[in-house]
């Protein structure tokens, strides 16, 4: 699991390869969790304002280029990843099987 959260961060920039079904939903996963975890208890524990807004700025473009990587590894134009919502739909839509 610590390897499907960790390549996207070694990916970041790379927005023509594709990731997998496990990879993008570890990642995205992962993050909401650690980001409802700032919300609630950033209160509680003293913690600036701001510290989800530097969280998101810190996982944006890795989201970003692991949602275009998947949804080329769907068969799917990658800037379609760009639309609210409609990505996360897109997103999990199972890969395209080559024909050898």
């Amino acid at each position: 699991m610590r390897k499907y959260y960790l390549v996207p961060f070694k990916k970041m920039f790379d927005f023509k390869g594709t990731s997998t079904l496990n990879e993008f939903w570890v990642f995205y996963g992962i993050n909401l969790l650690i980001y409802v975890a700032i919300v609630f208890l950033r209160k509680p524990l003293g913690i600036p304002m701001y510290t989800n807004k530097v969280f998101l700025g810190m996982v944006a473009i890795p989201h970003i280029a692991i949602g275009f990587r998947r949804l080329r590894d769907a068969g799917i134009n990658s800037w379609l990843f760009l639309i609210p919502s409609v990505n996360l739909i897109l997103a999990g839509l199972p890969s395209i099987k080559k024909v050898q």
